[in-house]
């Protein structure tokens, strides 16, 4: 499945870059909704919280930035000590100073995670409690890492930013120097895939407006397959391509030759002038692989390619995916006859 955007230019362009974390809230929010959280709050300050009431199965999620330059000995995303029926945290810092991620039952055990934490870098991290298996899971970035043999279970008042030390919120410890940008409490378990989606959505790249001077062709893949440069490269549809919801408006999924249905589904954009590049030029599209082995028969498969009869080989710019390998890695290629000098920006 892939929303693709192509831009083929005389000059060279960065096209893709990372929006600022608050830019992105409102795309992680739209994601995380639908799984129905407890709490859900957004740009939170250090505080007091009544976060609701939760059963065996939680889940904690967090969208952070910590201080590269902070000092402290352990700093709590979420906790309490002294009040409550449980008295436990979740630790961006485990005491003392370990750099790790940890669980704490507190007068009880400090629990590790083993996995290096990120100062200063934009993270999302999930930790799933379960008091059926005894565990804690750690995700980052949506990705599993670990697991403590402990569940941590919180419900009601809780410090947020620090554990909380009085119930009144008067008192605290263990401050988490940073930026909270989102938090979210679930009465469930969420999936890895809920996990992983909640993380893309926070950190997928927005694409910056390389306006078009140069524009060679662009293909917004709304339900169709024109070229909006005004260069009438427009494409045709080859085989029997889906439209799909793609990571903004829609998308084109082509079946590989190796999938039920599949023939080759591709796009032809022609053969137009502006499309005989030959010197610099910057390429850029949104794809999503849906496989290691993208045409399922142990090769790679090109997700652009433009070809010029005549040449050996016989294409001059592409996009392949695969290249022959079970890794699902992507590599741009270009024709280097006639000589040219290349710049791609990604």
């Amino acid at each position: 499945m892939c929303k693709k955007l192509i831009y083929l230019a005389s000059f060279a362009a960065v096209l893709l870059v990372a929006a600022p974390a608050g830019a992105l809230l409102t795309d992680w929010e739209d994601t995380v909704a639908p799984a129905s959280p407890g709490f859900l709050a957004t740009n939170v300050p250090d505080g007091l919280y009544d976060i609701g009431v939760y059963g065996g199965e939680q889940t904690y999620e967090f969208v952070v930035k910590s201080n590269p330059d902070e000092q402290e000995a352990s700093m709590c995303l979420i906790g309490r000590r002294n009040f409550g029926d449980t008295e436990a945290g979740l630790k961006f810092e485990q005491w003392n100073n370990t750099g790790t991620y940890g669980a704490t039952l507190f007068g009880v055990v400090d629990l590790d995670f083993g996995v290096a934490n990120n100062p200063g870098v934009d993270t999302h991290l999930v930790f799933v409690s379960s008091e059926a298996a005894g565990t804690t899971a750690l995700y980052v970035n949506g990705v599993y890492q670990a697991s403590v043999d402990e569940p941590i279970s919180l419900s009601g008042l809780v410090g947020i930013g620090y554990g909380a030390q009085a119930e009144d919120g008067s008192d605290f410890f263990d401050n988490f120097d940073g930026e909270i940008y989102g938090v979210a409490i679930y009465d469930a378990a969420l999936s890895d895939a809920e996990i992983a989606a909640h993380s893309e959505a926070f950190f997928r790249p927005e694409p910056a407006d390389p306006g078009d001077d140069g524009l060679a062709a662009y293909y917004a893949m709304e339900n169709d397959v024109l070229d909006s440069s005004g260069n009438g490269n427009d494409g045709t549809i080859v085989g029997n391509p889906t439209w799909v919801a793609g990571v903004q408006g829609m998308a084109l999924e082509f079946h590989g030759l190796g999938v039920a249905g599949g023939g080759g589904d591709y796009v032809d954009c022609g053969s137009g002038e502006s499309l005989d590049i030959t010197g610099p030029i910057s390429l850029a599209l949104w794809i999503r692989p849906d496989a290691n082995d993208p045409e399922g028969q142990g090769m790679e498969t090109a997700p652009m390619a433009k070809a010029l009869s005549g040449m050996s080989p016989s294409w001059s710019y592409q996009v392949r995916y695969g290249w022959g390998s079970d890794q699902p890695y992507m590599a741009f290629t270009f024709n280097t006859s006639p000589r040219a000098w290349v710049y791609v920006g990604q």
